[in-house]
């Protein structure tokens, strides 16, 4: 595959773009030179306008960087890689969250994002919207950021109509983190996440979580797998709509780990339960629902 290296601050369009030397600095350049190839990114990316980024792969072009995209502007993602794998093989660490959402984005199907260890893959800023239609948002089952594993939303909107976030670690919120957000959830799958609490969604503050389909399924916590919920609202009206399968523990620490509420877990908060599938879901601490599902 052609190697591309881009930097946005200093790079030069009259140049070929094959070393760190030689960067172009606009990204239509860089994707008309890489022709589906990989891109390195020197300086981080601010896309101010509607664009769609398909058929090429973007990485850090250094040990150390503060993000690679800010979008300001509507993104579309299809059929692109973005990872955090240096030209070494090592990866860069970030000083904020290496997808950064003002405006609004859209992931397709043949999209991959992450595996972004210790930090959120998406960071979904006030006012903005995230719509995953398809792709994969995956982290690395290891290396566990505080709050959000797949997306973290503040004040924004996130849509899930397909897709997958499986794979994170946090300590709140290893699928979904949602502060004063609206996240509605259509279709795709939340599996095989993990935290302290909340692993497949993790919503407070006045947040709205409606789910009328898809999957929260083999999420692993202490409180909520499935859905934790303080201080907010959760509908679920869809026959399709199924949380299953999640399991809440008290290891390793049965302080932090009270394992509660395998399915959903409430504390200050409304549900309205109208349609769909909670069954299957495993609590380890005396629960009203003796399965575990509903605390």
């Amino acid at each position: 595959n052609t190697v591309v290296y881009l930097d946005p601050n200093s790079g030069d369009d009259t140049n070929d773009g094959s070393s760190v030397e030689n960067a172009v600095r606009t990204l239509v350049k860089a994707i008309k030179i890489a022709n589906g190839g990989i891109i390195y990114l020197l300086n981080p990316i601010d896309i101010n306008e509607n664009l769609t980024l398909e058929n090429v792969t973007l990485r850090p072009g250094r040990s150390n960087m503060s993000r690679m995209l800010y979008i300001r502007g509507d993104v579309t993602l299809q059929n692109i890689i973005i990872n955090n794998t240096t030209p070494d093989d090592k990866p860069c660490q970030f000083s904020v969250n290496p997808i950064e959402v003002a405006g609004t984005l859209i992931i397709k199907d043949g999209t991959e994002i992450g595996p972004f260890p210790g930090k959120s893959c998406i960071y979904a800023l006030p006012h903005s919207t995230v719509n995953l239609n398809g792709g994969e948002i995956l982290g690395d089952k290891q290396n566990t950021v505080e709050y959000g594993g797949g997306i973290y939303a503040e004040h924004a909107t996130v849509n899930v109509n397909g897709g997958t976030i499986s794979g994170h670690s946090a300590t709140y919120g290893g699928g979904i983190f949602s502060s004063y957000s609206n996240i509605k959830i259509n279709g795709g799958t939340i599996s095989d996440n993990q935290s302290i609490r909340g692993s497949g969604i993790y919503a407070i503050n006045d947040s709205n979580v409606s789910l009328k389909g898809g999957s929260i399924i083999h999420n692993k916590s202490g409180q909520g797998a499935g859905v934790y919920l303080s201080i907010s609202k959760l509908f679920i009206n869809g026959e399709s709509c199924q949380i299953t399968q999640n399991t809440v523990t008290t290891e390793p620490s049965p302080k932090d780990m009270r394992g509660e509420g395998g399915g959903i877990y409430l504390i200050y908060s409304e549900a309205e339960i109208e349609s769909g599938t909670i069954n299957k879901n495993t609590a380890i601490a005396a629960a009203p629902d003796e399965n575990g599902n509903i605390q």
